[in-house]
């Protein structure tokens, strides 16, 4: 493990202050407490990330961690401006309190200072393309003319999803997510909306599973990988229900998870959250129309996906076992 100082400029339209304000083991310094070769490699950083600050007048907030890379310690100091940031911005309520994600990272055994280099992709613009002098309607106008209990329930699920797409924090993300396949499915306080999850994930369970076509599930099975993955992503799915639950009524916000866990269930949410949705999709076009009739046919629902076995094995199993999930450099603690 070695020791690094992170150091980080705060967003466009926070706070400025003159002198050096500790919080514990955190620093907010001003830009004219920088040395130069901190400066060069703040400088840097803005360049390789194209971003539109000024380090005149953005304060840095700074801590010192032990790591065992310099990913790690960037996220690991995230962990811990989270908690200066709240407090700062209940103080300031006109002002937006936020990590860029520019900065540096200065290894304190030999001194070298390292530009914060943000990987992460962008939103882009979408160009829809015409597809023909006569236009169809779509699911999009159809679904918001429906006054069923499902479709309510899918359009304030798609709100969840929309919130979380860009949301940099994973924690964060990884509850909107949940949130989304809550607003789907649950109908009472004690609703666990896991088994339904893992139903979409492939794995049906529950009574309703004794439906669903022997064939189909040996299907499933003659991927090697399904039975592997099957009790570390139940495992996990129980993780983030509790991770919920705490959360909401905590107030938990501190990491009881390793980076690489996080990066776990944020995958497995944003892929169960999707396939929830798009089975809630297929059950309204076949005339469904609410959730308790949505569970009461899941099995059916389930099977009468065209591609399942496809994306299961191809997609959601092959990105676990070749760990191209863990490939996000999301920001899993800050902003």
């Amino acid at each position: 493990m070695n020791s690094f100082y992170v150091a980080k400029l705060l967003i466009n339209q926070g706070i400025y202050r003159p002198d050096c304000f500790v919080v514990d083991e955190v620093e907010l310094r001003p830009p004219k407490s920088d040395y130069d070769d901190e400066l060069k490699a703040i400088q840097q950083s803005i360049s390789i990330n194209k971003a539109v600050i000024d380090p005149a007048f953005n304060c840095r907030i700074g801590t010192i961690v032990h790591a065992s890379d310099l990913k790690e310690a960037e996220l690991l100091a995230d962990e811990k401006f989270i908690q200066v940031l709240d407090i700062l911005s209940s103080e300031h309520p006109i002002s937006k309190i936020g990590l860029s994600s520019c900065g540096f990272i200065k290894d304190l055994e030999n001194g070298e200072l390292i530009p914060i280099k943000n990987n992460n992709f962008p939103p882009s613009m979408a160009f829809i393309v015409s597809h023909g002098e006569f236009p169809t309607y779509e699911f999009s106008q159809w679904v918001v003319k429906q006054n069923s209990d499902l479709s309510i329930r899918y359009l304030r699920s798609l709100h969840w999803t929309r919130n979380g797409k860009w949301e940099k924090n994973l924690q964060i993300k990884i509850l909107f997510n949940w949130f989304a396949v809550e607003a789907l499915f649950k109908e009472s306080e004690s609703d666990n909306v896991g088994p339904l999850i893992l139903w979409f994930l492939g794995f049906p369970n529950g009574a309703k599973a004794s439906n669903v076509s022997p064939s189909l599930i040996q299907n499933l099975q003659n991927n090697t990988s399904y039975k592997n993955w099957k009790g570390k992503i139940e495992a996990s799915i129980e993780q983030m229900r509790k991770f919920r639950n705490d959360s909401v009524h905590n107030g938990f916000r501190s990491v009881d998870f390793s980076p690489s866990d996080i990066r776990l269930y944020s995958y497995l949410i944003m892929v169960g959250c999707s396939r929830c949705q798009g089975a809630v999709r297929s059950a309204l076009v076949s005339g469904i129309k609410s959730a308790s009739e949505f569970k009461e046919y899941i099995s059916l629902i389930f099977e009468d996906n065209g591609n399942l076995i496809n994306d299961i094995h191809n997609n959601i199993l092959y990105s676990l076992k070749s760990n191209t999930y863990r490939a996000t450099d999301d920001n899993i603690y800050g902003e």
